[in-house]
């Protein structure tokens, strides 16, 4: 007989802050401008920081960002300078910075630097409500995957469907990973989102 335990996940923080606040027309990025005396990406920061169940905080800044050394707290937070072109690039770039330190079951909470509204007790209700749930409470059911391991699950029919446990907003962006092996390698996929072929 063979016994496994299942790891606790941790849970780190991703803040994307490499925007340059071409629409605000300000002196500087809408995430240093100041609110209550301290840059909207501080009060972020602060906290993900104040959080015990946060294990590490990483900000995304762009590589040239002269800002961030004067607002991030020393040794308290990694600042990866690999921001995109948009959030999502900044996302996926810190993402993929960030791969060989996360574990397949531990999570990564992605938070705006300019949503300065978050405190800990919220991470707590977000980490509390969801955080044992396989897929964080975003769909209420899966067809065409096997049960979940480690690494993922195997697709075990044709189809995979997802169903969604609320109605998605009219734009969504939406990452699906996934790896074919022999004999699938290099097939291509139709993905249907609302009866529209994609």
């Amino acid at each position: 007989m063979t016994l496994t335990t299942q790891k606790t996940p941790r849970y780190f923080a991703l803040i994307p802050a490499a925007g340059v606040g071409a629409r605000m027309a300000a002196d500087a990025p809408k995430q240093y401008l100041p609110i209550s005396g301290k840059p909207m990406l501080r009060h972020t920061i602060d906290a993900f920081l104040s959080s015990e169940l946060i294990s590490h905080t990483y900000v995304v800044v762009s590589p040239g960002d002269g800002h961030i050394d004067a607002v991030a707290p020393d040794g308290a937070v990694t600042v990866l300078r690999c921001g995109g072109a948009t959030r999502m690039e900044s996302i996926r770039n810190g993402l993929q910075a960030l791969s060989d330190t996360i574990a397949s079951d531990d999570w990564v909470l992605v938070h705006d630097a300019a949503r300065p509204g978050l405190d800990a007790a919220l991470i707590e209700k977000l980490i509390t409500t969801v955080g044992a749930d396989p897929v964080g409470g975003l769909l209420a059911r899966v067809e065409g995957l096997s049960n979940p391991e480690g690494w993922g699950a195997w697709s075990d029919g044709p189809a995979v469907r997802l169903h969604f446990a609320k109605p998605l907003p009219q734009k969504l962006n939406i990452l699906l990973r996934a790896n074919a092996f022999p004999p699938k390698t290099g097939q291509e996929f139709v993905l249907v989102v609302g009866g529209k072929r994609r």
